[in-house]
């Protein structure tokens, strides 16, 4: 049994449990795109996170969710969108 995450798009606010390996990283919306990071496990009073089963499917899982781990290619996509972005706020000043 693996601990999942609650998590939900601050986009669209489509909500899904997200496998605990995820907590830190970003995933992406597969309702709206919205990339974010997934928040860290927060156990209440103490007690552990939560434990369910993962489906025999294994991380297609989150297509039931409309949550999805982006891809390195994505990752490496909005780190450069983010530096363009950057530089064009420096030259503008």
């Amino acid at each position: 049994m693996d601990a999942l995450i609650h998590a939900a798009c601050p986009s669209c606010h489509v909500e899904g449990d997200v496998p605990v390996q995820y907590a830190g990283k970003v995933i992406r919306c597969r309702k709206c795109g919205q990339q974010f990071t997934v928040p860290q496990p927060k156990p209440v009073d103490n007690r552990p996170v939560q434990q369910h089963a993962v489906c025999a499917k294994g991380l297609d899982e989150l297509d039931e969710v409309g949550l999805a781990p982006m891809s390195p290619e994505e990752i490496e996509h909005e780190e450069r969108i983010k530096k363009k972005m950057i530089q064009q706020m420096k030259d503008s000043f």
